[in-house]
């Protein structure tokens, strides 16, 4: 059999339609799903404060302490240590923007709150270049670059960070395509089929 004949093949066959689900079942297994994402967004949370509070000064401290940087190397930290406070700030007041229903409160309410969580987090994704990688970016540059070190190290540096910028930026953008985005889709149809008409 050569491609052509597997391709024709392929396209004749038939597919049986998936089953549907009830309606309750389909809310339980929502409602599963947003539990498993309050408690990952719970646990990034947590890591967010621990590198703001223990991480970050313990670094900066070590950096002053053992390398003493001229006036540019300490801008590029000032610039990471302002990245990481704003970066929080924003996680946080996105995570924080709609108040979390009761739990005897209908089954609609939580829906929407749901999908309000889904949708900041899926413009937390989208924006991420903009308010988290490319101050990074530019601080750890600021940085490097301020630095009393060999060309070749700053140039190999930069070239690093600049690759660890792109695969982050690369995977947040597969992450917010294949799972933020179907999720509020998944929301919606949801929210839609269990509004009174």
């Amino acid at each position: 059999m050569n491609d052509n004949e597997l391709k024709r093949l392929w396209r004749k066959q038939t597919l049986a339609a998936p089953a549907e689900l009830p309606p309750d079942e389909q809310i339980r297994r929502m409602h599963t799903k947003m539990k498993a994402l309050d408690r990952v967004l719970s646990w990034s949370e947590a890591l967010d404060i621990g590198d703001i509070t223990v991480f970050t000064p313990v670094f900066v401290g070590c950096v002053f302490y053992f390398l003493k940087p001229p006036l540019l190397a300490c801008l590029g930290l000032l610039i990471l240590a302002a990245n990481s406070v704003f970066g929080f700030w924003r996680q946080r007041r996105a995570r924080r923007g709609s108040a979390q229903p009761t739990a005897d409160a209908p089954v609609l309410q939580r829906l929407r709150h749901d999908l309000d969580t889904v949708n900041a987090q899926c413009e937390l994704a989208r924006s991420l270049f903009w308010w988290s990688l490319l101050p990074f970016w530019i601080g750890v540059n600021v940085f490097v670059w301020g630095l009393g070190i060999e060309l070749a190290a700053r140039i190999g540096c930069s070239v690093l960070f600049t690759g660890i910028c792109v695969a982050y930026w690369k995977l947040n953008e597969h992450t917010r395509r294949k799972q933020w985005l179907p999720l509020a889709d998944e929301l919606e149809s949801l929210l839609k089929a269990h509004t009174p008409q």
